[in-house]
């Protein structure tokens, strides 16, 4: 699945970011949990298995254990859940098709859920969370389209 995928998928709870965060460390880094662990600092795997059931992960695992899985959808759901948005910092380079169909596809999901909601067949967490994720993807295209004039320069790290 792609990463864009993963970031549609709206977060429901601290447990639920915790379990897809790992889940997605599991199906797109083929890392068993065990790994996940120790790639993340933790002493043992149960340890990460008790911070996915309580949802209690403290502050300095939450990058160590993002970055062992690839994602960070621990940190979009702290900030979705404070009632604010997180978007990639857009450099000004021409999107790809890949880009629009999946700012197509959330507005597709939004307007639907949206209708749904208003007919009163839909969960408001689902229908927020939808949403949010179409606000953030069209907040990074303004800003992409505002850099595209000042595009930043790609740098490399020296060996």
């Amino acid at each position: 699945m792609s990463r864009s995928h993963w970031i549609r998928k709206p977060l429901y709870s601290a447990c639920h970011a915790i379990e897809q965060t790992i889940l997605h460390g599991q199906q797109v880094k083929k890392l068993s949990v065990a790994q996940i662990a120790d790639r993340a600092g933790m002493a043992s795997h149960w340890t990460l298995y008790k911070y996915q059931e309580n949802g209690r992960l403290p502050l300095v695992l939450v990058r160590p254990l993002e970055a062992a899985c690839g994602i960070d959808l621990i940190t979009r759901y702290l900030a979705h859940s404070s009632n604010r948005m997180l978007i990639d910092i857009p450099t000004g380079k021409r999107s790809t098709h890949q880009d629009l169909h999946g700012l197509q596809t959330s507005f597709n999901e939004a307007v639907g859920l949206l209708l749904k909601f208003y007919d009163d067949k839909n969960d408001t967490k689902e229908v927020l969370g939808a949403l949010t994720i179409l606000l953030e993807s069209v907040a990074w295209h303004r800003k992409n389209v505002e850099s595209h004039m000042q595009p930043s320069f790609e740098l490399e790290m020296l060996p």
